[in-house]
C-alpha cells in the first residue's frame, strides 16, 4: 500500500510539473504586486512544518515575522510555491536533528532570501545542472522520499519570471544555501 500510495504521487507530482512548465512556456500571466516578504515566507514554512516536525528537522526563520518587513514585486502565489518547493527539497535531504534556516538582507533596491540547510549536500555534477529542464532524475532523499527532477527548473523560471535570479552554493555532506534575489516593491 505505501509503494502504491509514493507511486501515485510521485506520478501526481510529475504530472504537477508537467503542467507548469506547460503553461510557463505558454508564457502565463503573473499576477505581480507589492507583498510582503514574511508573509511569503510564513505560509510556505506552514505548509512544510508538518513534514518538518515528523523528520525531526528544525525550521526557523531568522527574523521577525512583524509589520517591518521588505516588499517585493511578486505573485504571492507562485512565489509561495517556489518557495514551499524549496523548503521541501531542503527537507528531503536532511536528517533528523538537522535545521532548514530562511533568512533574508536587504542589498539596494534587491532583496536577498537565503534558504540554508546542514543536509547532505548536492554533488558537484549534480549542481552543474541543478535548475535545468535536463537535470539527472532526482535523488532519493535521507528518508527515501522521491522526486520528479523538474521541480527546480521550473522554481528558476518562477523566479526569473518576476526579475529574479535564483541560485546555490553546497558542499556535499554539510548542505546547501538556495539564494533568491528579488526586486524590491516600490510603495
Amino acid at each position: 500500500m505505501e509503494y502504491i500510495s509514493d507511486s501515485s504521487q510521485s506520478a501526481a507530482n510529475l504530472l504537477d510539473g508537467m503542467t507548469d512548465m506547460m503553461q510557463f512556456g505558454n508564457e502565463e500571466k503573473l499576477d505581480l504586486g507589492a507583498t510582503g516578504l514574511h508573509l511569503l515566507i510564513e505560509e510556505a514554512m506552514v505548509l512544510n512544518e508538518k513534514r518538518a516536525a515528523e523528520k525531526g528537522v528544525h525550521l526557523q526563520f531568522e527574523g521577525q515575522l512583524d509589520s517591518q518587513q521588505p516588499w517585493v514585486r511578486v505573485d504571492a502565489k507562485w512565489m509561495v510555491r517556489a518557495l514551499d518547493n524549496l523548503i521541501s527539497n531542503a527537507l528531503k535531504f536532511s536528517q533528523k536533528g538537522g535545521y532548514i534556516k530562511i533568512s533574508y538582507q536587504q542589498d539596494g533596491d534587491e532583496v536577498v532570501l537565503r534558504i540554508a540547510d546542514n543536509g547532505i549536500g548536492i554533488p558537484d555534477d549534480t549542481l552543474l545542472k541543478l535548475f535545468t529542464k535536463d537535470a539527472a532524475p532526482s535523488r532519493t532523499g535521507t528518508a527515501g522520499e522521491q522526486g520528479t527532477g523538474l521541480g527546480l527548473s521550473i522554481v528558476k523560471q518562477i523566479i526569473e519570471m518576476q526579475a529574479g535570479e535564483i541560485g546555490v552554493t553546497s558542499t556535499e555532506g554539510l548542505g546547501s544555501i538556495i539564494e533568491i534575489r528579488l526586486p524590491m516593491a516600490n510603495l
